[in-house]
């Protein structure tokens, strides 16, 4: 399945938060009367899409499972209410919490500016109330900020359908640093510390004499050493630790 362009520009957004992440999350501020919103949930199938994301993701509900009950109850019913306590019926939830549901999913298919849904959110619904959550360390979110920006310059080859006249993996490890150098200079630093020490240690794991040259990917050690590379051809002073890193001389 493609990976939309929108989720991967709302991607970075949402990794730049890191830490603990909070107990609880306030409630979503409802928008129903939004003018440049079509979405109507009287409308059964326009509360059919929205529901479907409701159960598959707030209620983390198996995805053939909630459109065989779409599929099974859709022709039958005659209101989006109806609907609604089918799925509380089917499901063993309440009319209430799945009428909350909805609504925080109102707008999942909305092109127009509205409230993002969290991945956070989705979190602590799947997770349960009184399970504690689990905790992202820094290191963590900085890898997975610069692997979001690397599967970001994929999506964008495929969706503009741009000429690549090299190694495609190189050219997506070259767009994430240097959107990170140029876009996001505040955590550069410390993302592109945590990306090159993570592919140093993957290269770790493997005998030099055995690193492998097929496939798409260069060796972990030589990624590690283009991305170093890269920031400090950017800003020699800014970037100079990651030269250490990787073994870069003078």
């Amino acid at each position: 399945m493609r990976i939309t362009l929108a989720l991967l520009l709302a991607a970075p957004v949402l990794l730049a938060a890191s830490g603990t992440l909070p107990a609880s999350l306030p409630p979503a501020a409802s928008d129903d009367k939004d003018p440049d919103c079509t979405i109507d949930l009287e409308v059964v199938p326009m509360m059919r899409d929205v529901l479907s994301n409701a159960l598959m993701h707030a209620f983390k509900k198996d995805g053939l499972t909630v459109t065989q009950f779409l599929n099974d109850t859709t022709p039958t019913v005659k209101s989006s209410a109806s609907l609604v306590k089918a799925a509380a019926a089917r499901f063993n939830l309440t009319e209430e919490e799945v009428k909350a549901a909805v609504e925080r999913y109102h707008h999942v298919n909305c092109s127009h500016p509205h409230e993002p849904i969290l991945e956070l959110e989705i979190l602590r619904i799947t997770a349960g109330e009184g399970d504690p959550l689990p905790h992202l360390t820094d290191f963590a979110s900085d890898v997975i900020f610069h692997v979001v920006l690397h599967e970001l310059a994929h999506a964008l080859v495929r969706e503009f359908d741009l000429p690549i006249l090299g190694n495609e993996e190189t050219l997506a490890d070259a767009f994430a640093t240097h959107y990170l150098t140029h876009y996001a200079s505040e955590r550069a630093p410390a993302v592109l510390r945590a990306r090159i020490e993570s592919l140093m240690y993957e290269a770790s794991e493997t005998p030099r004499d055995e690193w492998t040259v097929r496939g798409e990917h260069n060796n972990d050690a030589r990624r590690a050493y283009q991305i170093a590379a890269l920031a400090i051809a950017t800003d020699r002073e800014l970037y100079a630790p990651l030269a250490a890193l990787v073994g870069m001389d003078e």
